[in-house]
């Protein structure tokens, strides 16, 4: 394998072996070089050692992504200081975050200072912004409204008199007796039950997605390249996996990383017109400001276009290519999809093949293994549970092969599984150690299996196909019901925005649970209510058939911006409201029923 077991600082330095003039990162009207990149970690490790902060110590970082998040991450990395990142978007769990660390130093963006001036000593934090790294009137300009508008500010250190305390920067004198899969980030996942817990993230596995892609860029298995100084937009904030990952893979690869630290997706179109990028990894959200934008925009550069996060709809994959092409891009939306346990990505699709999330990496394995649905934690770690998996396999000649082992098709689903080839660390705290074991198991094959919790199978053409959670599928008449298959099917009607089936209990004897659709419409009027009603009596039939349908305004979201499922079936449980009901849902009425 490739030399993935040193820390990431050394690995992106061993990746841009004599290329320190490169253009290795853009921030707004600001370019930085790799040799600047460089220098700037080093600065921040001079400055980190200035405040004592020393091997096995904690950091934390609460902002988005800029820069000196960038500097910040690889410096603690050299220095085997473990980072935790915070969600900005939930306060819930700062405090004990705060308290089990005891960090050195909580690096802090100046508008959420609020959230955390109350839970840690004011010695501890360093303010920073979004322009920080932008030409002085600007810098200027943000610090002093930042100060009037929060005077409490000025109990804190600025970060620009933190770098000022790094000294001599060919002083900086760093241990190597790191231990290559030791943790080195803690993340929050991004789960549909909006209860996050933290994840471990070593130097090993970051370096192992980049190794990925370089087999990935190697052979044509997936229709994808990366080219030196080609430009990769990110815009995922690095409290996701992804973004971290984004990072990591742009500097590895000797792209050129475009940072935009505001993640809104209304910014989607002006971002893409503004870095013109080779490359973007996008939310369904996101490609959803492609879809509804009705001007001409030039997309010739763009050659991959990724969607991730949560599931890409049909519909909406058709109208992203539609909307590629029309605007003179080459490329199709590829879907991929990962878990935060595991680093990010785990399977990805290529321009061959549409509805699916594609095939695992070339070195991991995806296994479907038989589940009890009325079981969310199954024991599948026989031989003789697994249904199917697929795997690459290296020809001859080089090139890289699809291969599968089992039995394949639509009726051979179970519970979705990945091997890796490096060790994942999974949760932090005691507190989740049945979880840990639930997450990562190992087989009677003698390898450690990733347990997704997912639902699937694998198709004729080798691909993943995901079609629900174990613990959301239920049973109607001793029928499996699909709620995400079944959404499915609402939305090829074309009206709907964004929508959720969830389970009921049945009032009727013989059945444990019946469908309801909670639905968002893109226009919601009388006629196109009657429109949908119409459609679901059409195509859902049987056990099929919805019990209930729900208009709202919106429906409600974890904090990374996922459906929480669960906060809609205890409002439901609580109001059981029937379709009947001519007043639109307000968003607020779930969170008033939480």
């Amino acid at each position: 394998m490739n030399n993935i077991d040193m820390n990431i600082y050394d690995y992106i330095v061993s990746q841009n072996k004599n290329l320190d003039n490169r253009i290795a990162l853009s921030y707004f009207n600001r370019k930085f070089t790799f040799k600047e990149v460089i220098d700037n970690i080093n600065k921040v490790m001079n400055s980190l050692q200035s405040f004592e902060v020393k091997e096995k110590d904690n950091v934390i970082y609460l902002g988005f992504a800029t820069p000196e998040f960038v500097f910040l991450m690889y410096a603690l990395a050299k220095m085997n200081v473990t980072l935790n990142i915070l969600n900005p978007m939930d306060s819930s769990n700062y405090e004990s975050i705060i308290k089990r660390l005891n960090p050195k130093l909580l690096f802090c963006y100046d508008k959420f200072y609020d959230e955390i001036s109350e839970k840690i000593e004011k010695n501890k934090v360093i303010i920073t912004s979004t322009f920080e790294s932008l030409p002085y009137p600007f810098r200027f300009t943000n610090n002093l409204v930042s100060l009037l508008s929060n005077n409490n500010l000025n109990e804190c250190m600025k970060y620009s008199d933190f770098i000022k305390r790094n000294g001599n920067t060919n002083k900086v004198y760093i241990k190597d007796n790191f231990i290559a899969n030791s943790k080195i980030i803690e993340i929050g996942t991004g789960g549909s039950t909006g209860i996050p817990k933290l994840v471990g993230i070593s130097n090993e596995m970051l370096n192992n997605v980049v190794y990925q892609h370089e087999l990935m860029n190697e052979n044509n298995a997936f229709n994808v390249s990366f080219n030196d100084n080609e430009r990769f937009l990110d815009i995922i904030p690095p409290h996701l996996a992804y973004g971290i990952c984004d990072i990591h893979l742009a500097l590895s690869l000797r792209l050129n990383l475009c940072l935009e630290p505001n993640p809104n997706p209304k910014l989607f179109i002006k971002q893409l017109r503004k870095y013109k990028p080779h490359h973007v990894l996008a939310g369904p959200i996101h490609w959803k400001e492609l879809i509804s934008y009705d001007k001409k925009l030039d997309l010739s550069c763009l050659k991959n276009a990724v969607a991730g996060g949560e599931h890409l709809e049909n519909s909406d994959e058709i109208e992203t290519n539609r909307k590629l092409k029309l605007n003179n891009s080459n490329t199709t939306v590829k879907e991929g999809v990962g878990l935060t346990e595991i680093c990010g990505v785990g399977t990805y699709n290529s321009s061959n093949f549409m509805f699916t999330v594609g095939r695992p990496l070339p070195n991991y394995q995806v296994g479907i293994f038989r589940c009890n649905i009325d079981e969310e934690h199954n024991d599948n770690i026989k031989n003789s549970d697994e249904i199917a998996k697929i795997f690459f396999e290296k020809q001859i000649n080089g090139e890289l092969k699809v291969k599968s082992l089992g039995t394949i098709g639509k009726d051979n689903q179970g519970e979705i599984c990945y091997q890796l080839p490096v060790k994942i660390l999974g949760y932090v705290g005691e507190e989740h150690k049945k979880e840990q074991e639930n997450l990562i198991r190992r087989h009677e094959d003698g390898l450690e299996w990733i347990h997704t919790g997912d639902i699937g199978y694998i198709n004729e053409d080798l691909n993943l196909v995901i079609t629900d959670r174990i613990k959301r599928v239920f049973n109607r008449n001793g029928w499996k019901i699909y709620p995400t298959y079944l959404s499915k099917i609402v939305c090829d009607s074309n009206l709907i925005k964004e929508c959720t089936i969830i389970k009921r209990k049945s009032i009727n004897n013989g059945e444990s649970y019946v469908p309801i659709l909670y639905v968002v419409l893109k226009e919601d009027t009388i006629n196109n209510r009657e429109k949908l009603i119409y459609w679901c009596n059409e195509k859902l039939t049987n056990n099929y058939k919805l019990e209930d349908i729900i208009f709202l305004d919106e429906l409600p979201k974890t904090t990374s911006g996922k459906i929480n499922f669960n906060l809609v079936e205890k409002y439901d449980e609580l109001n059981n409201v029937n379709g009947n009901n001519k007043k639109k849902i307000l968003i607020k009425d779930f969170y008033t029923k939480e």
